[in-house]
C-alpha cells in the first residue's frame, strides 16, 4: 500500500573526529547518495562540526547555482525553433560518442552532477570522469564543426 511518503536517509555521527574528518565524511556521504532520486537526505555532523560543514554545504550550493545562472547569461535569446537543427546535430553527435561518453556529458551538463558524483555513479574515478568528459567535448567540438555548427 503506498503511502505517498518519500524515503528519508540521515548521516549522523557522534562527538569523535576532527572538523576536517567532519567534512570529509560529510562529502563522501553527499557523493555516496549522487545516484539515489526521490529521497530525502540529510547529514547531522557534530555541534563542533556543524558549523563548518553546513558552511561548505551552501557554498557547494551557492557556486552550482552561479554556474547556471552564468550559462543561462550566456545563452542568446531565440525562438525555440532555431535551435531544431542544432538538436539534431547535438543528439547524432552525443550518439556516436564512444565508450559511455556521451553518459558523463549528460551527467556534467544535464544533471550538474560534479566529477567526483559521476565517478560515483558509473564507477570511476574522479579524474577518470574528468577526462571522460574532456575529450567526450574535444570530439563533439569536432564532430559539429564538421557540420558547421560552431560553439
Amino acid at each position: 500500500m503506498a503511502t505517498g511518503r518519500r524515503p528519508f536517509f540521515c548521516g549522523n555521527w557522534k562527538l569523535n573526529g576532527s572538523i576536517a574528518e567532519s567534512l570529509a565524511l560529510a562529502t563522501d556521504v553527499r557523493n555516496g547518495v549522487a545516484t539515489l532520486r526521490d529521497v530525502d537526505v540529510a547529514v547531522s555532523p557534530s555541534f563542533t562540526a556543524l558549523y563548518a560543514v553546513a558552511k561548505r554545504r551552501f557554498a557547494d550550493e551557492a557556486r552550482r547555482r552561479g554556474r547556471e545562472r552564468r550559462l543561462a547569461a550566456m545563452l542568446p535569446r531565440r525562438s525555440s525553433s532555431d535551435y531544431v537543427p542544432v538538436a539534431g546535430a547535438l543528439r547524432e553527435a552525443l550518439a556516436a560518442l564512444p565508450g559511455g561518453q556521451s553518459q558523463v556529458v549528460l551527467l556534467k551538463l544535464i544533471r550538474g552532477l560534479t566529477f567526483a558524483e559521476i565517478g560515483v555513479e558509473v564507477g570511476l574515478t574522479e579524474a577518470a570522469a574528468k577526462m571522460r568528459f574532456v575529450r567526450a567535448l574535444e570530439q563533439l567540438r569536432a564532430d559539429l564543426s564538421e557540420r558547421g555548427i560552431e560553439p
